[in-house]
């Protein structure tokens, strides 16, 4: 098939499009799983950096608390010898402030919250911490341990501070003050934290179980702004409220709207938190360089793509251009052919007219025989201008259809009639095979024949002496414009051909075989005139081949059906048409069709023949009248409401007695698959609509006679298979004999225990197996089983069953005697 330009640069752009789609679609997947796995990998790095920095704060705090354990525990028994001297104390603490090195500072208060010793202190003006909650919890817990404030400015110097505060007890174990150690907010904090790079807008920050803000590191130094306040997402609230020992979470920042990314971690044995913050951009810079690699990948991929595109276009277009220049020369050559051909037909038509009129005239016989000579030359001549003419045309798209209406028995026919002769001379077997319903069609009817006569004739001239020939025809489909596809097959047991011939056999001029070709004559034209014909008509040809076995040609073309002929008036129909049927007049038939005109028309068109006609409109109509009335044939529609003539032959053939009654479809439909279905199903015989009264009548009669016959009887029986009985009902009478040779091997049967007690079980159970093989190929179902039941005894030696079963068995053949030879029964 060829396009316009136009269509094959949008056939390419769509192409190349969809393409383009694909691989963006896939760079883009990538992209975003890629996407997600650094988000994955971050989000474990961000847990782990928070897991680590409250490590390293617990072990900090650990130092810090170990130094103030001790203090404690070393003024505990300076109060046992009247309390500690002021200078002596305050250089003890500032050795003890030398050892831990975290800490700004430790004071020493007594038990009424007034800081007596430690650095800085200024004794006009005594520094009261009573107050402090760190301290009222000292004072009132003994086991209260390390004790952390929440951030608190300083009462000496002003800076936020988080002391650490331990209980100092009398021997006696009485409350005699605390030591404190202060940690300075601004720098206690960022000092663990300034070796990290945390991004543009990253941050740690410490917070307390209530989510005080305790410290807060930008990445660059301590940010004390909002120290001691509790405001903070609700995501952290929520993080915190289940109890978590660590985990993750994403919020928007109110400062600038940004999500960010968080991961928590709390500090081991102390109220504190850990959280590292950061903007979701910043943890993506590895991400970005994937994705401008990939975009510059893409890129390249777009123009290489779009160049590689216009380049097959541009090829594509050029061969195109050579192609049509071929084309303009084989179509006037072509021209030429059939101008000349013309010519030529003109003086030879004269010069067989005038061999003609010299032969009437009176010649001698050597005469005459050399004038037939001329006239058959001529003649040849003739026909092979004839397949040059017809090659022109069809090379210079002048081939000119017509319309006729036939048969496919009928066209077949014609062209067995044609070539039947010259078969049988040679001894060849000429078969015709047309199969499907015989509806009329409409199409070139000379031009089918000719395909056909081409491809018949080919297979006459190749095959041997008693060899054979079929012609097959048969509706393979629709075609466009509600028509049908017609296949023809030519199908011959001649010389075949070789497998590298068949890609060019349908080509002008090629000869299936040089020696052969020369024996039979002809110019190799015939294959490709068929094969232009079939175009011309919307199909195509084909041929399979095995060297030595034969051939099948086939070719399909398209036809529509013939439009129906009008019936004849009612009345106005010899009476031969309703004598046809005297022989069953008041027979029942059950008409199951929804349309009121069609029903009408076919229930006079039985009626007339003297048939009894009761009407259903749809399948479950049908399926309540016959299971009221066993109705000796039914006509079923297959286009029903309810309940379709299929489905509706199913549950009849399911109803007692109705297993071989005749049911005959209806349908507009033509082809084989519908046939198989209605087969399938159940029914009998098939007639395509518009029914033609003759057709019905000859249908019908031939099932009345059918179901009124005894193979009719022995399909009814409950142990015959219904359908297979029926593929008989054209030998009837074979099959009936087949049917008294299985009755008369009863005798042999009841041999059977006296075989086997003679120690010769091997012949009886093989004579077993072949009468249930017999009974089964008839259809005799419950023969067949009984018969099984037999043979399986024999095989194990259960001769104490075998009366039992023989009796089964004879009970089966007595059934089907009793319908065959009532009088006996």
């Amino acid at each position: 098939m060829r396009f316009p330009p136009s269509q094959v640069r949008t056939r390419l752009a769509a192409g190349l499009l969809v393409i383009h789609l694909f691989v963006y679609g896939l760079a883009a997947l990538s992209l975003v799983q890629s996407r997600h796995r650094h988000e994955a990998e971050t989000d474990v790095a961000r847990r782990n950096l928070a897991q680590a920095l409250a490590a390293s704060v617990a072990g900090s705090l650990d130092a810090i608390d170990v130094g103030l354990k001790s203090i404690a525990l070393e003024l505990q028994p300076v109060q046992a010898g009247g309390g500690l001297g002021d200078d002596a104390t305050n250089a003890y603490l500032e050795r003890q402030k030398g050892a831990l090195h975290d800490v700004a500072g430790v004071w020493i208060t007594d038990e009424a919250g007034t800081v007596r010793w430690g650095p800085g202190l200024d004794p006009a003006r005594p520094l009261q911490v009573a107050d402090r909650a760190y301290f009222a919890r000292l004072r009132q817990d003994p086991a209260a341990g390390l004790v952390t404030s929440e951030p608190l400015v300083s009462r000496m110097d002003g800076v936020w501070t988080v002391l650490l505060a331990r209980r100092i007890n009398r021997p006696d174990g009485s409350f005699a003050g605390a030591v404190l150690g202060a940690l300075d907010a601004a720098t206690y904090f960022p000092a663990r934290f300034a070796p990290l790079e945390l991004g543009q807008l990253g941050q740690v920050t410490i917070r307390g179980e209530d989510l005080t803000l305790y410290a807060r590191y930008d990445g660059k130094s301590a940010d004390l702004s909002g120290i001691g306040e509790r405001g903070t997402s609700a995501a952290a609230r929520a993080a915190l409220a289940s109890n978590a020992v660590g985990g993750a979470y994403r919020a928007r920042a109110a400062a600038d709207g940004k999500e960010r990314a968080l991961a928590y971690q709390k500090v081991s044995r102390y109220p504190l938190y850990v959280f590292v913050s950061q903007r979701t951009g910043d943890m993506l810079g590895a991400w970005r360089g994937e994705v401008a690699t990939t975009l510059g990948l893409l890129a390249i991929f777009t123009a290489a793509s779009c160049f590689y595109t216009w380049s097959a276009y541009r090829r594509a277009r050029q061969a195109q251009q050579a192609e049509d220049a071929a084309l303009a020369a084989t179509r006037a050559k072509s021209e030429f052919l059939a101008n000349m051909s013309h010519e030529v037909r003109t003086p030879l038509h004269a010069v067989l007219a005038l061999t003609h009129i010299v032969r009437r005239s009176g010649v001698t016989a050597e005469q005459a025989r050399r004038l037939q000579q001329i006239e058959d030359q001529g003649e040849h001549l003739l026909g092979l201008l004839g397949d040059m003419l017809d090659l022109a045309r069809i090379e210079a798209g002048r081939l000119q259809l017509e319309s006729r209406d036939f048969t496919l028995a009928e066209l077949l026919a014609e062209v067995a009639g044609l070539l039947r002769p010259q078969a049988q001379d040679r001894r060849i077997a000429f078969e015709l095979d047309p199969q499907g319903p015989p509806v009329r069609l409409r199409g070139d009817l000379g031009r089918l024949r000719q395909a056909l006569i081409n491809y018949a004739g080919n297979a006459v001239k190749f095959t041997p002496e008693g060899g054979r020939v079929v012609l097959r025809a048969f509706i393979d489909g629709e075609a466009p414009d509600d028509g049908l596809l017609l296949r023809f097959e030519v199908i011959d047991t001649g010389i075949g051909i070789a497998a590298e011939k068949l890609g060019t056999i349908f080509d002008p001029f090629e000869q299936l075989d040089a020696e052969a070709a020369r024996a039979s004559g002809g110019t190799g034209l015939g294959l490709a005139i068929t094969r232009g014909l079939a175009q011309a008509m919307g199909g195509a040809v084909g041929v399979s081949s095995t060297p030595g076995a034969g051939s099948t040609f086939w070719f399909t073309a398209a036809v529509q059906l013939a439009p129906e002929e009008a019936d004849p008036v009612p009345g106005a129909a010899p009476d031969a048409d309703a004598l046809l049927l005297e022989a069953y007049r008041g027979r029942s038939v059950l008409l199951v069709e929804d349309n009121d005109i069609s029903a009408e028309v076919v229930a006079e068109l039985l009626a007339g023949a003297g048939l009894q006609v009761e009407r259903a409109a749809d399948g479950v109509e049908a399926v309540a009248h016959a299971s009221r009335q066993a109705f000796d044939l039914v006509l079923m529609d297959m286009q029903l409401p309810r309940m379709d003539g299929l489905q509706a032959t199913r549950a009849i053939r399911a109803l007692p007695g109705w297993q071989a009654r005749p049911i005959i479809a209806l349908t507009a439909s033509v082809f084989e698959e519908t046939r198989r279905q209605c087969m399938e199903a159940g029914m009998s015989d098939f007639l395509g609509k518009p029914v033609r009264p003759a057709q019905l009548q000859e249908t019908v009669e031939k099932w009345l006679r059918a179901a009124g016959s005894q193979l009719a009887a022995v399909g009814a029986l409950a142990g015959m298979d219904a359908r297979r009985v029926q593929e008989f009902s054209h030998r009837e009478e074979r099959y009936v004999g087949l049917l008294r040779a299985l009755l008369a091997s009863k005798p042999e049967l009841a041999q059977l225990a006296a075989a086997l007690e003679r120690g010769d079980p091997t012949a009886a159970t093989q004579e077993v197996h072949s009468f249930k093989g017999a009974a089964a190929m008839l259809g005799a179902e419950r023969v067949t089983a009984a018969a099984a039941a037999l043979e399986d005894a024999l095989r194990r030696r259960q001769a104490a069953d075998l009366p039992t079963l023989l009796a089964a068995v004879e009970d089966a053949l007595a059934e089907i005697e009793a319908v065959l030879e009532p009088e006996a029964a």
